[in-house]
């Protein structure tokens, strides 16, 4: 492969990689590109042939199978889909774990929606026939996330077990059963 065709694609999937974030407008979409991959990819659009060279990029996209959608009122593209572009193959172990995800982090359980929206964007990658078979997948181990009493959590504790979560700390608590009440 060509260097001019190697990056070519690479400006393409920043494009790509910004938008399954968030739409973005077309400055913010060549500064990514910019940084992550090509300086100077558009040179600030001085020239119809950075303009071209975007356009290309973008174009590209549409050849792969992804389709997106440019939203005049804010002035962004839009990742609609991915379309017939699944980039994404996974091992038969893996394909196990975003089922047992996906089943144990159904609605009620703790963080269900993040994880959720997060196997949204892994099975959008997947190729079609892997997509189709997690969902029959049997889950040998089940785990039940969901809450079992109405009882809030004081913002005091959900605040202290946060910051011992992220620094790895060891958290250490005295639980009773509601049984044991």
């Amino acid at each position: 492969m060509s260097q001019t065709k190697f990056r070519s694609l690479q400006r393409t999937l920043c494009i790509l990689r910004h938008l399954q974030r968030d739409p973005a407008d077309k400055t913010t979409l060549a500064s990514f590109v910019e940084i992550e991959c090509e300086p100077d990819a558009y040179n600030g659009f001085a020239t119809n042939a950075d303009n071209k060279r975007f356009e290309n990029d973008m174009k590209r996209l549409r050849e792969w199978g992804a389709d997106y959608e440019y939203v005049a009122e804010d002035k962004a593209y839009h990742l609609i889909t991915l379309g017939d572009f699944n980039p994404l193959c996974l091992s038969e172990q893996e394909l196990d774990t975003v089922a047992f995800l996906s089943e144990t982090f159904a609605p009620g359980a703790p963080k269900s929606e993040q994880v959720q929206e997060l196997l949204h964007h892994v099975l959008a990658a997947l190729i079609e026939r892997q997509r189709s078979a997690v969902q029959g997948r049997r889950r040998r181990l089940q785990v039940d996330l969901r809450r079992r009493d109405s009882g809030e959590i004081p913002a005091k504790v959900q605040n202290a077990i946060d910051r011992a979560i992220t620094p790895r700390r060891l958290l250490r608590f005295d639980y009773l059963s509601p049984s044991h009440y």
